[in-house]
């Protein structure tokens, strides 16, 4: 059975949280995250969002990278 190579999976995944509402995002889309940890500092990949009406309005999303990022 023929294994994925490592380089081409992906090596970091993050779901974040936002308050209000963040129209420009969406899947397939990139965002560049500054200044919340070193580690998660750079280019990610959106593979979901939501926005969702409770008593607030607010948009989470996750993203992932691959390994040539983390290198960079």
């Amino acid at each position: 059975m023929a294994r994925p190579e490592r380089s081409r999976r992906a090596s970091g995944k993050i779901s974040i949280g936002l308050g209000g509402f963040w129209g420009d995002l969406m899947a397939e889309a990139r965002v560049d995250l500054q200044g919340i940890k070193p580690e998660l500092t750079g280019e990610w990949l959106i593979t979901r969002v939501q926005h969702r009406l409770t008593d607030t309005l607010t948009t989470s999303f996750d993203a992932e990278r691959d390994n040539e990022q983390d290198k960079e």
